[in-house]
């Protein structure tokens, strides 16, 4: 998405004028009266197609009445044609909220929603060079009603268009976050926050089922103090907030001046979103933001939040191996929202690991040891709830083959006749291996041809690897590969017979894609030619392309349940920026065990740790103009 500022300066010299609120009591306009009457707020616009109207009958608003902001078709550009709510007085730190549905408009068209603050007079109050741009904004785009686009101004120069702000995109239909930045300038130049603990917090978000923000009336809000901005939407279905973002600084990044308090519709001619390249025309027939009520509370006013969340319930433990156990809990609820999970181990009184997911992965434990987990929810005052249910699990056996060394093979590639395979040497000993030699058997109806990564021999039918020299020290928990290709004819059979160092490589065992041949489905086709059992054909020259636009998925039926260790990504240049593996029972209801916010194409191989009949990749963000493409999708287990 191109983001582009609102250039509200037509209003800026009004807003000089206004006077600060001193009042330490909340206000409420329900609009159940004119514009003209009301204590908070005025009505703005240039445009004479442009509409604002209160006191509008609506059996779906609290108290039956509704003020309705409209724009006719072929509405000329900017918020200053269009129609625009304007607070009385200036407002500071304290809680907004508001219970509206944004414009119902065509996919292609231009029309923004904004429920927000704003102030901005060419003053330089914090001496950094720009004009103060004191501004915190909830953004819908008419043709994706199921995101929404949060910005938090810090800076804004309209001459240079250079500016300081933090802005996040979630998809509130599928819970996706898809993307938190910080940018300076427009386009496509921008820091990415995903990394950030105080500027990418939750790092999940709880979806609303069947969500659409021009269909249904939603209470939005958000809280704006001296050192965060925390934002949320009420879910409809048990009245409990959603916690969208809780922004803690850098300070600098925060707005620290008085605003306005707004809402407004207009028209934007070069806006465009990940979803719609072409969503940029003027609308066709008369669109309406209908808002029930709008509240603003002081901070004075606020009560201090002393309500703990409900506990975590069902922790499990889906999976574990011998130094590692992933666990994995139901969403908590709090009054405000859960900002977190605090994971403790054997009764301790301090947390071990911490989580905006509903699950999480505690590394480095001992092997056949027990151990007992519980999980604590925490909202944003930092209030604790009571402890999940206590879990007790024990770890796996150590592996005891190849001096602790372990060995898998895996075929990266098969067009019918041919193949690439990769053997995986990992260290689970208690020490550094120096040097190792790997030996296997290929049935009579497979060659190799070519090897990388390791000194080669035959005898028959038994192949021997042995290490170069700078892969030669494998360290402890590291992994070693090398690799082969050749040819076969009738049906594939694994390597067997696996010894590494003069002892078995774990078992004799062998890992094996369980995505080849299996059935996909996908959100969408370019091409008829470029459907999705493509990418689990094993064949390389064939692929699956989406449509242009986002977001696309990919997934792949298992059979069964199948525990999952890897995925190897193979795309064709239209790659994935941002994307997410899931798994899911029913392919209906997703875990997410890997999130990617800055591919780069190539093959991408994820290790992960999860279970699922289906796998699927979610992708949010292109890496270029074109839709997604993938020539191969492969998961081992």
């Amino acid at each position: 998405m191109k983001v582009y500022k609102p250039m509200l300066k037509f209003i800026a010299a009004f807003l000089v004028f206004l006077p600060l609120v001193t009042s330490a009591a909340s206000s409420t306009e329900h609009f159940n009266q004119p514009i003209s009457s009301s204590s908070m707020f005025s009505w703005y616009t240039n445009s004479s197609t442009a509409t604002g109207t209160a006191n509008v009958s609506d059996s779906q608003a609290q108290d039956g009445k509704i003020l309705r902001l409209s724009i006719a078709a072929g509405q000329t550009a900017y918020p200053g044609q269009g129609s625009n709510l304007v607070s009385r007085q200036m407002y500071h730190y304290g809680t907004y909220e508001a219970r509206m549905k944004t414009a119902n408009c065509a996919s292609d068209e231009g029309v923004i929603n904004g429920f927000f603050t704003y102030f901005n007079d060419g003053s330089d109050s914090n001496a950094n060079g720009l004009p103060d741009n004191s501004e915190i904004d909830f953004e819908w785009l008419c043709a994706e009603p199921q995101s929404i686009l949060m910005t938090i101004w810090t800076d804004y120069n309209d001459p240079t268009a250079i500016s300081r702000r933090v802005y996040r995109k979630v998809n509130l239909a599928t819970g996706t976050i898809e993307y938190t930045r910080y940018a300076t300038t427009f386009g496509d130049s921008y820091t990415d926050l995903s990394n950030s603990p105080s500027e990418n917090q939750p790092t999940a978000v709880q979806a609303i089922s069947g969500y659409n923000s021009a269909t249904n009336y939603y209470e939005y809000g958000f809280n704006w103090t001296a050192s965060n901005v925390t934002l949320w939407v009420v879910n409809p279905s048990n009245g409990q907030k959603i916690v969208l973002w809780d922004y803690r600084g850098p300070s600098a990044r925060i707005p620290k001046n008085p605003a306005a308090f707004m809402v407004n519709l207009w028209h934007h001619p070069n806006w465009t979103p990940e979803c719609c390249a072409n969503a940029t025309n003027p609308p066709r027939a008369t669109r309406s933001m209908d808002v029930d009520w709008l509240r603003f509370t002081p901070q004075s006013d606020i009560p201090s939040d002393t309500t703990a969340p409900s506990a975590p319930s069902n922790l499990q433990a889906p999976s574990k191996t011998h130094n590692s156990v992933n666990l994995s809990w139901n969403t908590a609820t709090d009054n405000v929202g859960v900002v977190g999970y605090d994971i403790y181990q054997n009764g301790g009184a301090n947390p071990v690991a911490s989580t905006s997911s509903t699950t999480i992965t505690i590394s480095g434990l001992n092997p056949s040891t027990a151990y007992s987990f519980a999980v604590k929810a925490r909202d944003a005052a930092d209030n604790r709830s009571a402890n999940s249910n206590s879990l007790s699990v024990s770890t796996n056996n150590q592996p005891t083959t190849g001096n602790g060394l372990q060995a898998s093979f895996v075929k990266t590639s098969d067009w019918g006749n041919g193949y690439v395979g990769v053997y995986r040497i990992t260290n689970n000993g208690s020490s550094a291996v120096d040097g190792w030699t790997l030996g296997f058997d290929l049935p009579s109806n497979a060659t190799i041809s070519s090897w990388w990564d390791a000194t080669q021999a035959k005898s028959g039918n038994r192949y021997t690897a042995g290490n170069l020299a700078w892969n030669r020290r494998i360290e402890v928990g590291q992994t070693r590969e090398f690799g082969f290709s050749g040819s076969y004819s009738g049906a594939w059979v694994n390597p067997s017979n696996c010894t590494i160092n003069g002892q078995a490589c774990s078992g004799g065992t062998t890992s094996t894609n369980v995505a080849l041949g299996r059935p996909v489905q996908v959100s969408s086709v370019e091409t008829s030619a470029l459907g999705g059992a493509n990418a689990t054909d094993g064949n390389n020259a064939t692929r699956w392309a989406s449509s242009y636009s986002d977001p696309q998925w990919i997934q792949v039926d298992l059979g069964s349940s199948k525990s999952l260790t890897k995925v190897v990504l193979n795309w064709e240049a239209a790659y994935a920026r941002a994307y997410q593996v899931q798994v899911s029972d029913d392919a209906s209801t997703w875990r997410t065990l890997s999130t990617v916010s800055n591919g780069d194409g190539g093959t991408d191989t994820l290790n992960i740790t999860g279970s699922g009949r289906y796998v699927r990749i979610y992708a949010t963000q292109r890496g270029t103009e074109w839709g997604y493409s993938l020539w191969e999708i492969a998961a081992y287990n």
